[in-house]
């Protein structure tokens, strides 16, 4: 079964305004979300992460530049000065290769991109 890019968006989205644990099914296919913090942004202040989350779950600054594929899968949101990323990246169901079973948010500091 094709999944196609309003499928993935839906999933990217979901994912992201509702951050782990979720499911989503789409049309039959059920993708499963993980959140992922680089050691570095699960290192900061217990306030400062919160923070980073919250701008993230509300992140809707979609545009050509960043969002080429309209896929809604990076953005760059700014807590107390500092740029911080995230990612979303698809992976089979063992998180081994490319794929749809997995979509899964990396939350990263910009210098560790």
């Amino acid at each position: 079964m094709e999944i196609t890019t309003e499928q993935i968006r839906a999933a990217n989205d979901f994912l992201r305004q509702h951050l782990c644990g979720i499911e989503y099914c789409s049309n039959g296919i059920v993708i499963q979300g993980k959140l992922l913090l680089t050691s570095t942004v699960a290192a900061e202040p217990e306030e400062t992460v919160a923070k980073i989350l919250s701008a993230v779950r509300s992140f809707s600054d979609f545009t050509e530049n960043n969002d080429p594929h309209g896929e809604h899968d990076f953005g760059k949101v700014i807590i107390n000065g500092e740029k911080y990323f995230w990612k979303i990246d698809c992976y089979d169901s063992n998180m081994e290769f490319y794929g749809h079973t997995v979509h899964a948010l990396l939350i990263m500091r910009a210098d560790e991109y």
